[in-house]
């Protein structure tokens, strides 16, 4: 799960000062750039991929070769050439990453292997437990498999998404509904067309139509 396993394979880089005959075998909208040394420069459009000394190349972003997957995915977003070079611990331009690899690079975690809902939970900062919401979830024998925080900034709360090991929530969402974890969301649940059928028939019976 490191950078280096993700490289846009067959993608040689542009050498500054040597002119290139040849069209660079993927389609980009920016090639990166390196010196004689090999060493990273930066992004070059594609529509100008006629290098020389004097001309003026995009910096770029650079991320280690040993470099977590995790760190890369918050680093992509941060170039404004949807990519990143990566380099070795010499600082060598070994390949690249672009920014439409994430939806591939999500689906090879080992998470998403797993069958079963996610759930996120809108929560304040000050009222955070994860100790509390693994209890409450796992006391309704559904197992929490991972989690990822992430900010809400319109109000300044915390989204809390879990991957659970059950697609039916009804009886864990009543749970957390009782603990007042009233803002939830749900994903690839399967169970809520019951849920649907058993509220219809609760109102049948209160209007004493059954």
């Amino acid at each position: 799960m490191i950078a280096e396993n993700y490289i846009i394979p067959n993608l040689e880089p542009l050498v500054l000062g040597k002119q290139s005959n040849t069209q660079p075998a993927q389609v980009l909208d920016f090639y990166p750039v390196v010196d004689p040394e090999n060493v990273f420069i930066g992004f070059v459009a594609s529509e100008n991929l006629m290098l020389n000394d004097t001309m003026s190349v995009d910096p770029g972003i650079s991320i280690s070769s040993s470099a977590h997957v995790f760190q890369m995915l918050q680093t992509l977003p941060l170039s404004s050439h949807k990519a990143l070079a990566v380099v070795n611990q010499e600082g060598k331009y070994i390949g690249i990453v672009t920014l439409n690899q994430i939806p591939e690079i999500l689906s090879n975690f080992y998470l998403q292997k797993f069958n079963g809902a996610i759930l996120v939970l809108e929560i304040l900062p000050k009222d955070f437990s994860l100790s509390e919401i693994v209890r409450i979830i796992e006391s309704n024998d559904i197992k929490v498999l991972g989690l990822e925080i992430s900010d809400n900034p319109v109000n300044n709360s915390m989204l809390v998404h879990l991957k659970l090991n059950s697609h039916i929530l009804r009886n864990v969402l009543a749970t957390l509904e009782r603990f007042n974890y009233d803002k939830i969301s749900y994903f690839q649940r399967k169970d809520e067309p019951e849920d649907i059928d058993i509220k219809y028939k609760q109102l049948l019976h209160y209007l004493d139509f059954d």
